[in-house]
């Protein structure tokens, strides 16, 4: 599978799902409550070391899932405007989107 293909099938439900999944590993915190409304630093208890972590957690899996034929870089200071679980995960699904014109 080529770049372009990986990146095509990440729908933005499976990236939702592995926006939620990086959340969960890296704050170990219960799924249930990571929801597109779940609010990062009141909810998630994700602090600002948190929120780079967050970044680069999200880039390397990125990274993995295009079959390390692509880098997505997440701009410096996105993570500034991030409140909620949805924020970043219309972020992710931008990117990848830009990332894969015509999907």
């Amino acid at each position: 599978m080529n770049a372009l293909s990986a990146i095509g099938s990440l729908t933005p439900e499976k990236l939702a799902a592995m926006v939620v999944e990086v959340i969960v590993d890296r704050f170990e915190v219960d799924p249930e409550k990571v929801t597109r409304e779940a609010r990062l630093a009141e909810d998630l208890l994700v602090d600002s070391l948190g929120f780079v972590e967050l970044t680069l957690a999200l880039e390397e899996r990125l990274y993995r899932e295009c079959q390390a034929e692509c880098a997505f870089d997440i701009p410096e200071g996105e993570e500034t405007k991030w409140v909620t679980v949805g924020d970043v995960i219309d972020v992710v699904v931008r990117l990848v989107n830009e990332a894969a014109p015509g999907r």
